[in-house]
């Protein structure tokens, strides 16, 4: 983000430059405005980046692949139409935006109200492009992103400053045709990775399918729902052929933990409200995430002690037999177990 920032700094002052010396004060007055439909653009993607940053990171470190593609779905949907009515609203009436800048006391206004139409070209396949570099850092490819946000910038001061080298009044469309030239970039580049791994999506880089079978459900805060729930789990252990040993301690720490909520973390109407499962199995391991919205509960800090009378025993027979984590995040309580195959108690 830090180097993203800096690029931006360079290629604004570049193309400051190259505008100020084809079309004079005028040129940069109406690149002053445009700047702006660029800032109302970072707006919406402000918020977009801390949901995909935020959000998509912890579905990625909770392995639910299916997530973080509806995650990116409903993220480029609202990019997308946000940004297309804005855009159809300035190519419609340019007019406007550029009364609020009082642009009836410029010489040249047709340049002007022509600047912000082609302008605002840019604003869709540039936040596309946003989201794609913001996906590649959370999915780990880190210098594809960072190669991405310099390709972003260079392309722009590259094509502005080629049609102005050419035509003047041209170089406006400098702007949306390094926003398409970028996508086509992006597209290359992910055919090229697709074809290398064809685990990949094409343009996300997000994994088509999974190495590991996985079990998603939602169980209500009552004792006969957990029982039901853990009847569930077994059922989809076996069909993974998951061991008898390591199958027995995921139903035992599944049915401590579960018990645990519905007795000491419910804080809410039981029947209004649930809690999540989500198990992952993999060739040498198996995951385990539970996410209540309970008040906060470690069960961590619980596996320290018991008393005589046994509390706590469950839990710290939990901590024994899987790697366990803990986080109080977004209201909710998230524990994650990870199990190794074939361990022997």
């Amino acid at each position: 983000m830090g180097i993203n920032t800096l690029l931006l700094g360079i290629s604004t002052y570049a193309i400051n430059s190259i505008i100020l010396s084809s079309l004079g004060g005028e040129g940069v007055f109406a690149w002053a405005v445009c700047f702006q439909l660029f800032v109302i653009q970072q707006m919406v993607l402000g918020g977009i980046a801390t949901s995909i940053y935020s959000i998509g990171g912890l579905l990625i470190g909770e392995k639910d692949i299916v997530g973080l593609r509806l995650l990116t779905n409903k993220v480029m949907k609202y990019v997308c139409l946000s940004l297309l009515v804005f855009t159809l609203f300035v190519l419609i009436t340019p007019e406007s935006i550029g009364w609020i800048f009082a642009s009836s006391h410029i010489q040249s206004e047709d340049m002007f109200l022509n600047a912000l139409r082609i302008y605002a070209l840019l604003l869709v396949p540039y936040a596309i492009a946003v989201v794609y570099r913001i996906l590649y850092q959370i999915l780990g490819y880190w210098s594809l992103s960072v190669v991405m946000s310099i390709v972003q910038m260079g392309s722009m001061i590259l094509f502005v400053g080629l049609l102005a080298w050419i035509r003047p009044e041209w170089l406006w469309w400098g702007f949306p045709v390094s926003g398409v030239f970028l996508l086509a970039i992006y597209l290359i580049v992910t055919l090229v990775i697709h074809h290398k791994n064809p685990d990949a999506e094409v343009m996300t880089l997000i994994p088509q399918t999974t190495d590991a079978q996985s079990l998603n459900f939602s169980v209500k805060y009552q004792n006969e729902d957990v029982q039901h729930a853990l009847e569930t789990i077994s059922t989809f252990l076996e069909t993974c052929d998951i061991e008898p040993v390591t199958s027995f301690q995921i139903n035992l720490c599944c049915e401590e933990l579960m018990y645990n909520i519905v007795t000491y973390a419910v804080n809410k109407d039981t029947d209004k409200h649930l809690f999540d499962v989500h198990i992952v199995c993999h060739k040498d391991t198996v995951s385990v995430l539970i996410k209540d919205d309970g008040k906060p509960f470690n069960p961590i800090l619980k596996t320290v002690s018991f008393n005589e009378d046994g509390d706590g025993l469950g839990l710290a027979l939990v901590n024994t037999m899987a790697d366990i984590k803990y986080k109080f995040m977004y209201n909710q309580n998230v524990v994650f177990l990870t199990f190794k195959r074939e361990q022997i108690l």
